[in-house]
């Protein structure tokens, strides 16, 4: 995405994840599902209950329906599963952030 002209910030863990979305409060957030410390769904439900309000889109190679329906329910913007189209995981990017109202260059974070 930063080819793309976004401004990106990444996270080794969910643990920091949820620090440096405290602190730069990103426009969209894209996590994996299996993460070390704390995994997706539980960083997922941390941004949201901190007020985080960007959308999140899930990723993950370990996906079931009952995960993906759980992610949603914890209010997930999206879920792609890999491997993944580049393509795809662009237009899903783009969509979530034009729904928080972004434009290209405006910045955006990915733990």
């Amino acid at each position: 995405m930063s080819e793309e002209g976004y401004r990106v910030i990444t996270a080794r863990n969910g643990e920091q994840a949820v620090d440096e979305a405290s602190k730069s409060h990103p426009n969209l957030v894209l996590l994996d599902i299996v993460m070390p410390r704390k995994d997706g769904l539980a960083t997922l439900r941390e941004l949201k209950e901190k007020g985080e309000r960007g959308p999140v889109i899930m990723l993950t190679g370990h996906g079931t329906i009952g995960t993906a329906r759980e992610a949603m329910m914890l209010g997930a913007h999206g879920y792609i599963t890999k491997p993944y189209d580049l393509e795809l995981l662009k237009r899903a990017l783009l969509e979530g952030l034009q729904e928080s109202g972004l434009k290209q260059g405006d910045g955006a974070c990915a733990p």
